[in-house]
């Protein structure tokens, strides 16, 4: 994680201080802060984390190449021990949650006739569940910077997916957090 962690940091440290172009979830401090709850709360599920690395890098990304440059090449060359490591018994579980939540976004994108959908495509032919998530977070920032979802919108949709997986897994069930504080919040479903 740690290598992922470092490689993000600087890409994210080049950036402009400004609002990205994904508004409040892609400003540079916003993504920072992503970094740093990642970094400290190593008791997440590790699908959530690559995830949100993903969605990080994915946003830095689509700030620095612009909304009609999407690459699956961009996306599969982030290479870290973390994204090839398998978590035994919970592998297809996770895959199958990951599964379903990226044929929303396919159904998504191929109804705008996005090329974000070759995102998709290539994270549902990942080799495994971490390399998935953290291809899934990619594909929701250019999802969300070509206004094809919105963060809120996607949290609500696939936030009962993820809590399903995760008691499957016998991981704890992630506190959600409030969007403009970042604190955890009690959930009420």
């Amino acid at each position: 994680m740690e290598t992922l962690i470092t490689c993000l940091r600087h890409r994210v440290s080049a950036m402009g201080s400004g609002v990205g172009c994904l508004g409040e979830h892609g400003s540079r401090d916003h993504l920072n802060w992503m970094i740093d709850t990642v970094e400290a709360e190593a008791h997440l599920p590790r699908d959530k984390r690559v995830r949100w690395l993903g969605y990080v890098a994915g946003a830095r990304d689509f700030a620095t190449w612009g909304k009609d440059s999407v690459s699956v090449s961009r996306m599969r060359d982030f290479d870290a021990p973390v994204l090839s490591a398998l978590q035994g018994k919970n592998e297809p579980i996770l895959f199958a949650g990951l599964d379903e939540v990226l044929e929303g976004l396919e159904v998504i994108a191929e109804q705008a006739n996005s090329p974000t959908v070759d995102l998709v495509h290539a994270a549902r032919r990942s080799a495994t569940a971490a390399k998935a998530s953290f291809c899934l977070g990619y594909a929701q920032a250019y999802m969300t910077g070509n206004h094809l979802i919105d963060v809120d919108g996607e949290r609500d949709r696939t936030r009962a997916i993820f809590h399903r997986v995760y008691a499957e897994c016998g991981f704890e069930i992630p506190k959600s957090r409030d969007r403009s504080t970042g604190q955890t919040v009690k959930e009420s479903t």
